[in-house]
């Protein structure tokens, strides 16, 4: 959901493709809608901020056994590729 295909492989639209080790802007070109196209950039990083902290929130409950989860989630939504 956040990771590849996802809310976060959308947020390469505006980066570099050296940056994200990838072509940018592919999916815009080939006219897929994207949550980008469909919220616009900055509604899409707070939607995808808001369910992060949401799935923490969840998580919660599992105290440290949850700590690997919470790490992905904080790598999926802020890596560079």
């Amino acid at each position: 959901f956040l990771g590849e295909g996802g809310i976060a492989d959308d947020f390469d639209y505006r980066g570099s493709s050296k940056i994200a080790g990838k072509k940018t802007r592919k999916d815009e070109k080939q006219g897929k809608a994207t949550l980008i196209s469909l919220m616009g950039y900055n509604n899409a990083v707070k939607y995808a901020e808001q369910l992060s902290l949401n799935l923490k929130k969840g998580l919660k409950q599992y105290g440290s056994k949850s700590k690997n989860l919470n790490q992905t989630i904080d790598y999926i939504l802020h890596r560079n590729k």
